[in-house]
């Protein structure tokens, strides 16, 4: 969703997902806030438990760190170009990996 600025909708979100979490497309989203509730992922049928991608504005993935222990899945963060860096992701222990064999994909 290209014109999407805020996920504090999300914020009565707790628990783990019992799938993906991903967030594609939204260039004016700068953070993740209203995500904080998350502590765990599982995964989607292509075996990807986070994907964060072509997000022109974000700078942030803060907002994840309440996501504890493995993953089931892969972790997939490309084409984001304000991203400059993965911190909000180190209480992640672990990944599964994808239908392709990744298990993490920085590009």
């Amino acid at each position: 969703n290209a014109a999407l600025e805020s996920l504090f909708g999300l914020s009565s979100v707790r628990g783990t997902l019992p799938g993906a979490l991903t967030i594609v497309g939204s260039d004016k989203l700068v953070s993740l806030e209203g995500l904080r509730g998350i502590q765990g992922l599982q995964d989607n049928t292509a075996g990807e438990s986070l994907r964060i991608s072509n997000n022109l504005a974000l700078s942030s993935l803060d907002a994840l760190s309440s996501i504890q222990g493995q993953v089931n899945g892969g972790l997939i963060v490309v084409k984001n170009d304000k991203l400059l860096s993965l911190d909000g992701l180190h209480n992640i222990t672990g990944f599964g990996r994808t239908i392709t064999g990744d298990s993490l994909c920085i590009e």
